[in-house]
């Protein structure tokens, strides 16, 4: 976002010293200054680096300042909106948001980092729900502070090398890291069920992470069609996108970790696929049940696999959803947030 941003207005973007340098040749300042992301206040690097960040701050003219939620980051922003008198605008991000309130140690911090805000920009309509309810403010906003690429995922792609390795069959598609939360486990059984009715599909799951739990489930369960691609490249990903015939990506909660968003959605829905969801977090906002998927329970892999079966064997079904997800993902294309923002 902050590119298309800086396309309108001057841009200056802090992180913390710790964070990879990759921002690339960007039409804006970036500035390695910020102390890492840490949930001890007192920790030296914080206290050090905070001087540094606040000193360099008060040199910028700026107008307005954003900042996310991650401590001490917001923090740090609510300081700097104090010292210069300039509005302050917080982005919450899901689990980021929402777990470190149940930290004694900086939610006091936290919240008053919130109060002085003028708005707090909530990825999903859950992540508001659930700051509204921690901090009992009522400055909360939903705003999608992500985007989806429409372009890059919609452009059609030569699937011919990939269908060659691929094809004949259904293919079910996951695109995520290898964590509890993200549900695996739960398409991984619904994927038993979905295999006795349609012999011939197989199962791509695209993301790094540690496999080996999840390739011994599989056996376990006497799967043989389960393939574990870790990571790929953009291009890549988009050409798996338009190969397969559904996506799938069933969350849970997991402990405190809830998924705040789904832009993995909008990227299968963007290349025109339908998909198969939980009822988790923030995946409501961008998986309407019917219009551009089926939501499901949430761990509830007979649900998941009469899903998968249904779309797979229903071609009018799955391409009324495939044209509800290029709808969606146009509604979060990255200019679009802009536009909001």
């Amino acid at each position: 976002m902050t590119p298309l941003i800086a396309d309108r207005v001057e841009v200056t973007l802090y992180l913390p010293i710790d964070s990879p340098r990759r921002i690339g040749d960007f039409n804006f300042n970036v500035k390695y200054i910020l102390p890492p992301i840490s949930y001890h206040p007192l920790h030296p690097n914080v206290i050090k680096h905070t001087i540094c960040f606040l000193q360099d701050l008060r040199k910028g003219g700026y107008d307005i300042l954003q900042t996310y939620d991650s401590w001490p980051l917001s923090f740090l922003g609510a300081l700097g909106s104090k010292i210069l008198k300039i509005p302050l605008f917080v982005g919450a991000h899901g689990t980021a948001a929402i777990n470190p309130l149940f930290n004694r140690k900086i939610r006091q911090s936290l919240i008053w980092s919130y109060k002085v805000a003028e708005k707090i920009l909530c990825i999903s309509s859950f992540t508001k729900m659930m700051l509204e309810k921690l901090t009992g403010l009522s400055k909360f906003c939903i705003l999608p502070l992500d985007g989806v690429d429409y372009e890059f995922f919609a452009k059609p792609r030569d699937l011919s090398r990939l269908s060659a390795r691929w094809k004949p069959g259904k293919i079910i598609l996951t695109v995520a890291k290898l964590k509890e939360r993200k549900g695996i486990d739960v398409s991984l059984k619904a994927f038993k069920y979905v295999k006795e009715e349609i012999a011939d599909a197989k199962y791509l799951i695209i993301g790094g992470g540690d496999k080996l739990p999840y390739q011994t489930l599989a056996s376990k369960l006497g799967l043989e069609d389960v393939f574990f691609l870790g990571e790929v490249s953009d291009e890549e990903l988009a050409g798996y996108y338009q190969l397969c015939d559904v996506f799938v990506m069933t969350p849970k909660r997991f402990g405190g970790d809830v998924e705040g968003f789904g832009l993995i959605y909008l990227e299968a829905g963007a290349a025109g696929k339908p998909v198969v969801a939980s009822r988790h977090g923030g995946v409501i906002d961008v998986v309407k049940h019917m219009e551009n998927g089926i939501l499901v329970p949430e761990n509830d892999p007979k649900a998941t696999a009469r899903a998968i079966i249904r779309i797979l064997k229903d071609r009018d079904l799955a391409k009324k959803l495939g044209e509800g997800g290029r709808k969606m993902a146009r509604r979060y294309s990255w200019e679009k947030s802009v536009e909001s923002l």
